[in-house]
């Protein structure tokens, strides 16, 4: 698979890429495969553990707040809503599916016009019974 993302972060999305590809499961080459050839090209890719990340324009110091996450036996996309490692918001998932370039199109669609004002809201305390 060749990326077809341009532009500044070209030379990262074909670094990400690559890393995949060596992955033993083809399910994360798949998902950078699809990014880099969507509106996400114009965020700068990065994994961190087992999500693709997007590192953009800041809002509010915050990155963009969406991330698409793989989980294997059988491959899965899930799409995160949120900061996924803060303490003061939990990220959700919004959307599971079996389809790379699904969880892709989503993920575009909720960036499409970022930078847009964002806060973290901590979640509210869980009444224990």
């Amino acid at each position: 698979m060749v990326s077809a993302a341009g532009g500044e972060h070209a030379d990262e999305w074909a670094t990400i890429l690559d890393r995949a590809g060596r992955a033993e499961t083809g399910a994360l080459a798949r998902l950078v495969d699809a990014a880099g050839r969507s509106p996400l090209a114009r965020f700068r890719p990065y994994t961190s553990m087992f999500l693709l990340r997007f590192d953009g324009t800041l809002c509010d110091g915050l990155p963009p707040p969406v991330s698409i996450g793989l989980a294997t036996a059988p491959d899965r996309y899930l799409v995160w809503w949120g900061q996924p490692f803060s303490p003061l918001e939990r990220a959700t998932i919004v959307e599971e599916t079996t389809s790379a370039r699904e969880a892709v199109a989503l993920a575009a669609l909720l960036l499409r016009n970022w930078p847009f004002r964002y806060e973290l809201r901590r979640p509210p305390a869980c009444a224990h019974f």
